[in-house]
């Protein structure tokens, strides 16, 4: 039987920084997830709210990439409310964290793939860039029910976020750089991990 805090996709620093990352959000969140949370509103129906915010996403890239962006903001509230709520509640759980962190690549993919469809990104690198990134969190995985210590990894997706706001603004495309940059940087991480791995072995 596998521990799922064990089996985690952040490594054992990267929880650290989680912790007081989550910490932080819910402090800032706790107004709003006390009014949902008294209103008897579950986590899931808030996982699931920022789901549907992706619909809306794709439909008004084309027209107008602002009002997409504000749904993708939406998403995010959504995405951090869930967890805050369940808190709030005292029902966190294995399943409830199964549905965040599915939800959450859910609607990544389908941010990434629009970025690909729309013609910001390069379809070579943005597939050389989840290549790496689904062998890291593999391994990642791997090593955390190996007992293997890893250290902590950048995750690309707020970073592409933050590279899609920089385009809305300034209208400069710096999406392919960065792909290159961070394909990179999780290819010598993956080499790393697997090092690691190996020598645990």
């Amino acid at each position: 039987m596998i521990d799922y805090k064990k089996a985690g996709h952040f490594s054992a620093d990267e929880q650290k920084m989680y912790l007081w990352f989550r910490n932080a959000k819910d402090r800032f969140l706790m107004p709003l997830s006390c009014f949902l949370a008294k209103r008897r509103i579950k986590p899931d129906m808030l996982s699931l709210s920022g789901l549907l915010m992706m619909p809306f996403f794709v439909y008004f890239f084309s027209y107008n990439p602002w009002i997409a962006f504000f749904f993708l903001i939406l998403n995010l509230l959504f995405d951090g409310l869930d967890g805050s709520v369940a808190r709030v509640l005292q029902t966190p759980s294995a399943k409830g964290e199964f549905t965040d962190k599915a939800v959450d690549y859910f609607c990544f993919a389908i941010v990434y793939l629009s970025f690909v469809y729309f013609g910001l990104l390069s379809p070579f690198w943005a597939a050389v860039l989840l290549l790496n990134y689904a062998v890291m969190q593999s391994l990642v995985i791997f090593g955390q029910m190996m007992d293997v210590k890893l250290f902590p990894i950048l995750r690309p997706k707020l970073v592409i976020y933050l590279f899609f706001l920089i385009w809305l603004i300034s209208g400069q495309n710096f999406f392919d750089p960065l792909l290159v940059l961070l394909s990179v940087y999780l290819f010598v991480s993956n080499y790393f991990i697997i090092s690691k791995i190996r020598c645990s072995l």
